[in-house]
């Protein structure tokens, strides 16, 4: 981000985001409405995460 402005090369760069954090409804919200993604680090989050990576990112 540029300034509160959007960085058009990075627009559609997908934002994982991976927490292990107790979020406030409002949080979650905010998250979920900015976010590709919103991950708990919580029992197998790394499985949860190598499937997200996959789905955003292209084929080696």
């Amino acid at each position: 981000m540029n300034g509160g402005e959007i960085e058009t090369r990075t627009a559609e760069v997908p934002v994982l985001v991976l927490t292990s954090k107790d979020l406030t409804p409002d949080e979650e919200k905010t998250i979920r409405a900015q976010a590709g993604s919103l991950m708990r680090k919580q029992k197998p989050w790394q499985v949860d995460l190598l499937d997200k990576l996959h789905r955003v990112l292209p084929p080696a």
